[in-house]
């Protein structure tokens, strides 16, 4: 429980750059309201999760976390923000169905006018095969899983993207919610990423009663490596309707160079790596209302990375990400707090 009461004191910061005195962006698409306070209450679920697929049988064995849903509150005020998540102790999902995941999940999504930075510090303890009955010769308990309490997935990384048209089009209004895009806009995105991951377990990762009984050729292994450094662009569109109802979709995607190693179970325990060529990407997607007071919304954001693994035959493909649903309210201070006003620091750059 306290592991994730500071999983959720860490929720992600969202931090944003001031309007300057002459505007640096086009006021007929989009409005600025750092000027004001944008209070949140949320409900988040965060999730992480890993599949092995055999590209020559066509099968692919899926391990998720237990996750659970978030309960949070937050504010952004000139180029500040916060949110504080918490666990509720009755959310629960069945530990006999799926486990039980201990994790540490950091995320911060940092919109700024023309660029984009998200970071991950991610580590979980406990998954289940979501895919059981598919995969584990003999199983038939379809409302069960294979769990895997030693499992351990460890993942950390930076994201960054450059929005080409920040002038008409912005991030902020449907993820940080202190914006509101009035007209239909869009922009190219590009950007670069660096990420490591590391799975681990007390045995082999591949279940010795996997079908078919040559998937990954007969090997198994208990722990994996993966860095990647990849490049991707993409394109983000917002949709919106009579100013006030929006609708968010992006993609970004393109290759990376990798490094993998896997540590084999079989007696000479050999330790296999190797360098290829692999894909990284990001999915945004939001949908809502939004007004000059209110905003009401929910967005999905996605990272995916996919990486070949040095036994023949076996692609690894990780996902993590968040799913959050905001209410919000905007107001105004009857006197600004001169400290938090990004004009007081003017001076610093004399």
């Amino acid at each position: 429980m306290l592991v994730l009461w500071v999983w959720g004191l860490y929720a992600p910061v969202y931090a944003q750059l001031p309007e300057a005195k002459q505007l640096d962006y086009d006021t007929n698409y989009y409005h600025s309201y750092t000027d004001k306070v944008t209070t949140r209450l949320y409900s988040s679920v965060k999730y992480a999760n890993f599949s092995i697929q055999d590209t020559r049988l066509k099968k692919v064995l899926r391990y998720d976390i237990n996750n659970r849903v978030m309960l949070g509150l937050g504010a952004n005020y000139s180029i500040f923000g916060l949110n504080i998540a918490f666990n509720l102790p009755f959310n629960k999902r069945d530990f006999d169905r799926f486990g039980e995941t201990e994790y540490i999940d950091l995320q911060s999504h940092l919109y700024l006018r023309k660029y984009v930075i998200d970071l991950f510090l991610q580590r979980y303890k406990g998954m289940y095969l979501a895919n059981s009955a598919d995969m584990i010769s003999g199983w038939d308990t379809p409302d069960s899983n294979y769990l895997r309490p030693d499992l351990r997935l460890v993942d950390a990384g930076l994201n960054v993207q450059y929005i080409l048209n920040s002038k008409k089009f912005s991030y902020r209004a449907a993820y940080v919610q202190n914006e509101w895009q009035k007209r239909s806009a869009g922009s190219f995105i590009f950007g670069a990423s660096a990420f490591y991951a590391m799975v681990k377990g007390d045995s082999s990762v591949v279940p010795t009663l996997v079908i078919p009984a040559d998937f990954a050729d007969g090997s198994g292994y208990d722990k994996s490596t993966q860095f990647t450094l990849g490049v991707h662009g993409g394109y983000t569109q917002t949709f919106v309707a009579w100013q006030r109802f929006f609708l968010v979709i992006g993609l970004s995607a393109g290759p990376a160079l990798g490094y993998a190693t896997v540590h084999e179970t079989a007696i000479n325990k050999k330790t296999k790596g190797g360098i290829s060529v692999n894909l990284n990407g990001m999915i945004r997607g939001s949908i809502g209302y939004n007004s000059y007071r209110f905003y009401v919304g929910f967005f999905y954001l996605n990272h995916i990375i996919g990486n070949d693994l040095p036994i023949n035959n076996l692609w690894n493909t990780m996902n993590t990400g968040n799913f959050r649903f905001n209410l919000v309210y905007r107001f105004s201070l009857k006197k600004p707090i001169k400290w938090l006003n990004v004009d007081y620091w003017e001076w610093l750059k004399k």
